[in-house]
């Protein structure tokens, strides 16, 4: 014997609303409701989407549907959406609110500016009015033109950008394509870039930097790709090295270091990531051993820009054991050093005249001289540096990004 089983008809869309227990909530909450909705106008409610989706051809009112085509908005209960309502006074399409639900707000138009337009203090869970803010709108959009944040270039940008410009179409772009395929790193490039003052863009100028802005210094990375984009990454990398020991170095590692990366004497490299460290940098293994006034580097570091080619790496190494970054120090390891070597050069797709290698240190003794900051600063201080170093290959990639 076959049961056969009742399915009862969908529950109407205002039921729930017009229940007593809604009812009553509605009104509790109806205190500062106004009496007098004569400035509201009812528009005739809009299409519902069809439910039936399965079968949307054989819908009897497929010819007056206009949502047959649209996806519904996402967390909207279609079964429950009233008509909408709006007020007869003309208001920008960011200051009404709508209500479809007694459990959620949502936003029939573009969300408001919170900073600009504040929400009201009361909002009234009736599921059909809009609501307009009580501010004055032209006081509103006055305070937004007087806020506006203004985008053009001062007079010194300018000048920088052009000069860059001028640089990478003169020396850069015409040798691009061979240095490419020959895999050649054009260290002559950066002497010239140093006499231009960019080999120390965010270092201070009583170390011969050019104290830039970022805004600035993206300008030049975004020139520079425009020619080729290794020697943007290239140049990035370097002043990332020379700006975190000008930040973060003693008075005598300045003086001994930082002048002679600005004025393109010294190439810098920047050394985070290990074969097992790559997004996840905090747990690097290469390990720092104090002894005395000295260290003893031993491990492995992979993906390095400008290795074998730069005189100045900044290293990242284990000093102690930790969680995540806690262990971590910093320090200066100068090309040359007895126990560094270089490893393998990487096979890229691109950016081949930028070379990219593994540092190897087996047994390699520096002073605690080049340990930059405090033991166990390390992480922070490489953080620091990557945090300038992602806007200048942001910039260098912008180029690239809206290359028609």
């Amino acid at each position: 014997m076959t049961t056969r089983q009742t399915i009862s008809s969908p529950t109407p869309p205002n039921d729930k609303i017009n229940s007593p227990i809604s009812q009553k909530i509605l009104s509790q909450n109806r205190t500062h409701f106004p009496k007098n909705l004569s400035h509201l106008v009812q528009n005739p409610p809009s299409p519902q989407i069809c439910d039936n989706r399965d079968n949307r051809n054989n819908c009897d009112n497929r010819d007056n549907c206009d949502n047959r085509d649209k996806k519904p908005t996402v967390g909207a209960d279609l079964s429950r959406t009233p008509p909408i309502y709006r007020p007869s006074v003309d208001l920008p399409v960011s200051d009404v609110f709508c209500e479809t639900s007694l459990s959620a707000l949502h936003f029939r138009s573009f969300a408001p500016n919170p900073f600009i337009h504040p929400p009201p203090k009361t909002l009234h869970p009736s599921p059909s009015i809009c609501y307009q803010y009580s501010k004055d709108i032209s006081h509103t959009q006055e305070t937004e033109r007087k806020t506006a944040v203004n985008f053009d270039l001062d007079e010194e940008q300018s000048e920088i950008r052009d000069m860059v410009r001028r640089f990478t179409e003169r020396e850069i772009t015409p040798n691009a394509g061979a240095w490419d395929e020959n895999n050649h790193f054009p260290r002559e490039i950066y002497t010239h870039m140093a006499e231009l003052g960019l080999m120390g863009m965010t270092t201070p100028e009583e170390y011969s930097g050019s104290n830039l802005s970022r805004l600035s210094g993206a300008l030049v990375y975004e020139e520079l790709a425009k020619g080729e984009m290794a020697t943007s990454v290239g140049l990035s990398v370097h002043n990332m090295v020379t700006g975190s020991i000008a930040r973060f170095g003693t008075d005598e590692q300045r003086q001994r270091w930082v002048t002679r990366l600005a004025t393109g004497q010294l190439l810098g490299a920047f050394s985070l990531s290990e074969t097992a460290s790559g997004s996840d940098a905090a747990s690097l293994q290469c390990r720092a051993e104090s002894r005395g006034d000295s260290y003893i580097l031993n491990g492995s570091k992979m993906w390095v820009t400008n290795g074998g080619e730069a005189d100045i790496y900044l290293l990242m190494a284990r000093t102690s054991a930790g969680k995540g970054g806690a262990g971590v120090s910093c320090f200066i390891i100068e090309k040359g050093t007895p126990g560094f070597s270089f490893g393998k050069t990487e096979r890229k797709m691109g950016l081949h005249s930028s070379p990219t290698r593994e540092l190897i240190f087996e047994d390699c003794t520096i002073p605690a001289f080049n340990r930059l900051g405090e033991e166990g600063q390390g992480f922070k201080i490489a953080l620091s540096s990557l945090d300038g170093g992602r806007i200048n290959i942001g910039a260098a990639s912008s180029f690239w990004l809206i290359w028609p």
